[in-house]
């Protein structure tokens, strides 16, 4: 006996359903991709606070700089001078936690000034005196858990695609100057503070957050 197929009717019933259920999960799927890509930078930002801490425990409650500066008046730094990966990665010897899942450079790690638009990362600049050139002292800063220490990074716009400003988080003092924070996870940034934690911030509250140097949020 001939066994009775499926009609013309019936299949594209059944295509139209299966459309209809990835339509619904493929979005649930890519936002729980993100997701995950969100909790591994958190996780990466945590570990460069760990590491910032040891250091700055290390050399007596004196904070890691963002860049090697002259002194007053001797201008930029060398593009050969050391920038904070260079004082922090003997801290964690890994230097994947230096990269963020959801940045367009993927793999770039760099330690000198020349190098600094690379990081997908950025080091709080006001962490040391942009006049002097030295760095303050923890004691110096009275709201830590509420003060930026790292961030994610906003991308560059010097041509390169790839190019991602990390060097520094700017602001008051110097508007305008380069790596101000991203906002590549759900419209908000990973920021570590500086008594440790990390956390995901919306671009419409990050900017409350207490900053030394005045932070400088670019949507």
């Amino acid at each position: 006996m001939r066994r009775p197929g499926f009609t013309l009717i019936e299949l594209l019933v059944v295509i139209a359903i299966i459309a209809i259920l990835a339509s619904i999960l493929f979005p649930v799927f890519s936002r729980a991709r993100a997701k995950a890509r969100q909790t591994s930078c958190l996780s990466n930002v945590r570990q460069l606070c760990v590491a910032a801490d040891m250091y700055t425990q290390d050399y007596d409650e004196t904070l890691v700089l963002a860049a090697h500066r002259p002194p007053s008046g001797g201008g930029s730094p060398p593009s050969s001078a050391p920038i904070w990966p260079a004082y922090v990665s003997p801290y964690v010897r890994n230097t994947q936690l230096f990269v963020c899942p959801d940045a367009r450079s993927q793999g770039w790690y760099v330690e000198t000034w020349g190098e600094r638009g690379r990081l997908p990362y950025g080091l709080n600049v006001g962490t040391g005196d942009l006049v002097t050139g030295l760095p303050y002292a923890l004691a110096a800063f009275q709201e830590p858990a509420r003060t930026i220490w790292f961030a994610d990074s906003a991308p560059g716009n010097t041509g390169a695609p790839d190019n991602m400003r990390g060097f520094q988080i700017t602001g008051g003092r110097q508007p305008g100057t380069q790596a101000a924070v991203g906002q590549r996870h759900n419209e908000g940034a990973t920021v570590g503070l500086m008594d440790g934690h990390a956390k995901w911030y919306k671009s419409s509250t990050v900017w409350q957050l207490n900053n030394a140097a005045g932070l400088a949020w670019t949507p």
